[in-house]
């Protein structure tokens, strides 16, 4: 799904004001995260050694575009990379002095990939050396690729590839939920209207099709909106160590689908 193409659309589907329970208070649905539990153990128990693992197994993909854009390694090799970062993760204490009040995964993880290539970058230049090939530059040999014109700084591209994961995420999740026998209407049907790809699109004519009135329709893509962006906050949430950071980074991951 190329969230890059359809940004708009699902801004305006995250965008839409939370609902909040007549005479009540939202739920704290994150009360235990996956990243509280990494921090609270701090990588040492199991079931935090796991959770870390399943946390940089599913935002592999960031990682990946900003081994690319900020070394400008071909595509392999950058794989290559970010899984020897996440084997260096899991071997050591890379997390080991966050702190829990300021818990965002998104940016420690982006801090240790960055501090994992320069030492990278260190010891492959002190190979060189050691082993008696020419001594090159750094300059010349593990520079920064540059930008290209209008596009994205490596930071930049990689808050947009957490973006489109947190998104990407929620929607697989969504369609599982909505897969299971007995579902009113067929979810590849509707999910046009949660992506973006219903510009040309006729809602009418879709009604028509499944045998629904259209209003019928328009309120289950209306519910499906809504599971969404509760989705989304929910895929946010789990990245967070207290979940009064859940409306910051929700900001943070709508400005990362603004840039071009």
């Amino acid at each position: 799904m190329a969230y890059d193409e359809t940004a708009e659309t699902a801004l305006h589907a995250m965008s839409e004001p939370a609902t909040t329970p007549p005479g009540g208070t939202p739920p704290q649905r994150f009360s235990t995260t996956c990243w509280t539990q990494v921090l609270e153990s701090r990588g040492q128990h199991t079931v935090a050694r796991e959770t870390l693992r399943q946390l940089c197994q599913d935002y592999y993909s960031p990682i990946v575009t900003f081994i690319r854009r900020s070394s400008g390694r071909e595509a392999d090799e950058a794989r290559d990379l970010a899984h020897a970062f996440i084997a260096h993760v899991l071997d050591g204490h890379a997390f080991d002095g966050a702190d829990p009040n300021r818990g965002r995964f998104r940016s420690y993880l982006l801090g240790a990939v960055k501090h994992f290539l320069a030492q990278s970058a260190l010891k492959a230049n002190r190979q060189r050396r050691g082993g008696g090939a020419t001594i090159e530059s750094l300059d010349d040999d593990d520079r920064t690729s540059e930008p290209e014109s209008g596009s994205l700084s490596p930071d930049g591209e990689f808050d947009r590839r957490w973006a489109n994961t947190v998104l990407t995420r929620a929607l697989e999740k969504l369609e599982s939920e909505c897969s299971g026998p007995g579902q009113a209407y067929p979810f590849a049907a509707l999910r046009p209207w949660l992506t973006g790809d219903d510009v040309h699109g006729d809602q009418a004519a879709l009604a028509a099709q499944l045998g629904m009135e259209p209003n019928t329709l328009k309120s289950h893509v209306s519910r499906l909106r809504k599971r969404f962006r509760q989705g989304v906050r929910d895929e946010v949430g789990r990245t967070l160590a207290h979940p009064d950071q859940i409306d910051i980074e929700m900001q943070a991951l709508l400005a990362a689908l603004r840039k071009k």
